[in-house]
């Protein structure tokens, strides 16, 4: 790939997430209102001495594909470990929840986490 070919392909994915983060930041208001509305959780610490990983998924219709990642965390909330995977298509939201923990479980198997 040439050196022109490169730099537009920069380009495009710094467009891409300058306007991802613009579609956040308009979305902003409503994400945290929904953040604290009903059906809201709360992160909840595990026991003494273990880990607690969180997965979760999101769709973007508009780009058909979505996306599932992991964040791994110990008993006092600080951060371990985290990975994110992105997909081609739009499945139905538990569906991608679903793949997120298979992966999830893939993910931490393969670091002898679980």
């Amino acid at each position: 790939m040439s050196n022109s070919h490169l730099r537009l392909k920069k380009a495009r994915r710094a467009r891409d997430h300058l306007h991802d983060w613009r579609e956040a930041q308009q979305h902003k208001n409503a994400t945290a209102s929904v953040a604290t509305g009903p059906g809201y959780m709360e992160w909840r610490r595990p026991p003494a001495n273990t880990l607690k990983c969180n997965v979760d998924a999101a769709r973007y219709v508009d780009h058909n594909m979505f996306c599932i990642g992991a964040c791994v965390r110990d008993e006092h909330g600080r951060f371990i470990k985290a990975f994110a995977k992105r997909y081609i298509g739009t499945p139905e939201v538990h569906e991608a929840k679903a793949l997120g923990i298979l992966e999830s479980l893939k993910w931490l198997q393969s670091m002898n986490m679980c």
